[in-house]
């Protein structure tokens, strides 16, 4: 199994999405929280399982929520998330980062 680690403002924007949806109720964000832990899984178990989006970025997207959460392959067992972005929501951003 591979390491996640998260940079910084990935932590920031799920700050920020958790709260968005407390806001709307404890169980959206106790929910969102368990999907991204799913995709972590996944990727963890498999991190080639989800499509390259462009050059070595990959995205898996969340089933009931409308995120994707983009990564890289730093190297053998290691994967750092670059972005967790919604869908609808300048889902391109992510691009401007250093990768």
């Amino acid at each position: 199994m591979v390491s996640i680690e998260l940079r910084a403002e990935v932590e920031a924007e799920l700050d920020r999405a958790v709260a968005w949806y407390a806001e709307r109720g404890e169980h959206l964000a106790r929910q969102l929280l368990v999907e991204l832990d799913h995709a972590y899984t996944r990727i963890r178990e498999n991190p080639r399982q989800f499509p390259i989006v462009t050059q070595d970025v990959r995205r898996a997207l969340l089933e009931r929520f409308p995120y994707g959460v983009y990564y890289v392959e730093l190297a053998t067992h290691r994967v750092e998330v670059i972005a967790v972005l919604h869908l609808m929501r300048q889902p391109e951003s992510w691009r401007l980062r250093d990768r």
